[in-house]
């Protein structure tokens, strides 16, 4: 039973990752397209949607760190389905982040913006990767 759990929570993990790759490369696609250079503006990056999109994305990562675990508590009951779902809340709310990069991207065509959300989506799904002793 165990083995059949710890198989689907690393395929979500590696599809969740898989998915902000793929943000950034349709993102890289639709720049080569257009033909225009990628460029890293800093004034991207002060943009007030920008720092709005990252305030919020640092929110629910630090929810998904810190107070989701505590709400739902695991280490209490043994029961994997409730650990499964604790694994998948912390997952999406990671990558809320990307996808605002992405939304940002589309609406206004900076491609730092979504560089940096998507990174941060990372950085954070790569502290959530499935170990052993969570699974």
């Amino acid at each position: 039973m165990e083995e059949q759990q710890k198989s689907p929570v690393k395929m979500l993990w590696f599809s969740f990752v898989g998915v902000i790759a793929i943000y950034v490369f349709v993102a890289y696609q639709q720049i080569t397209q257009k033909n225009q250079p990628i460029s890293f503006k800093t004034d991207d990056l002060s943009a007030p949607m920008f720092i709005g999109a990252t305030i919020l994305s640092l929110i629910l990562i630090m929810a998904a760190h810190y107070f989701i675990p505590k709400l739902l508590n695991p280490t209490d009951s043994k029961d994997p389905k409730q650990t499964l779902v604790l694994q998948l809340l912390q997952f999406a709310l990671s990558e809320v982040a990307g996808i605002l990069g992405l939304v940002l991207f589309f609406s206004n065509g900076s491609f730092a913006q979504l560089t940096v959300l998507c990174a941060i989506a990372f950085i954070s799904l790569i502290s959530f990767f499935p170990r052993e002793s969570t699974i």
